[in-house]
């Protein structure tokens, strides 16, 4: 699953990893609808991450 995160400036897309590589920073390269593309692992949240704006 892929798509535009539009808070936080970026395309997001959901993979799995073995958890011995997964590792925050982590390049790797995904496909999507056939195309190969560069992609990063991030382990936080990319908008909000103390949860600030939820909060009130």
């Amino acid at each position: 699953m892929w798509g535009d995160a539009h808070y936080s400036q970026k395309t997001v897309a959901y993979g799995f990893l073995p958890t011995e590589i997964a590792k925050d920073g982590l390049e790797v390269e995904i496909e999507v609808l056939g195309m190969r593309l560069k992609a990063k692992m991030y382990t936080e949240t990319l908008f909000d991450p103390q949860a600030e704006r939820m909060m009130g």
